[in-house]
């Protein structure tokens, strides 16, 4: 069982790598042995000195995401899973930029060319959504004809 400096100690240690959400940092000191109630007082205190801070966080993670490819529906996702509330967080792009963003995805897997026939259609756009992005941007993205308004 680990003690509360212990907990703090295991948690710096964490948040010295890179930033963890509140969520993240419960779950890995937690699978250690330490007790919930103890787990969250830490994590309290750490917040309130701004040593954890999910916004910093998420920030970061969806410039991470971002610079990967990946698009705006796997990185709300990925947030949920990391317990980040979705309704206070902003991705930073509009709906043109995330247009742009599937077709370079999209251009820097399959080429310039867009596909021709049935197959690599279907091909790049399960890609694209497996990438996270939605049902317009990836039209967008395998059609030259089509334009977001």
């Amino acid at each position: 069982m680990l003690d509360k400096e212990a907990i703090r100690t295991a948690a710096i240690d964490y948040l010295s790598r890179r930033e963890h959400s509140k969520k993240e940092l419960f779950d890995k000191i937690f699978a250690k042995g330490a007790q919930q109630s103890d787990i969250k007082e830490v994590i309290s205190n750490l917040e309130q000195n701004n040593l954890q801070s999910d916004d910093r966080f998420t920030e970061g993670f969806i410039n991470s995401r971002i610079n990967k490819g990946h698009g705006p529906l796997k990185i709300v996702t990925e947030l949920k899973n990391k317990g980040i509330d979705i309704s206070t967080c902003e991705l930073g792009y509009d709906q043109h930029q995330w247009i742009e963003l599937a077709k370079k995805v999209r251009e820097k897997r399959f080429g310039k060319e867009l596909p021709q026939d049935q197959n690599n259609k279907a091909k790049q756009i399960r890609f694209l959504q497996y990438r996270g992005f939605n049902f317009d941007q990836v039209k967008c993205a395998i059609n030259e004809n089509e334009h977001y308004e």
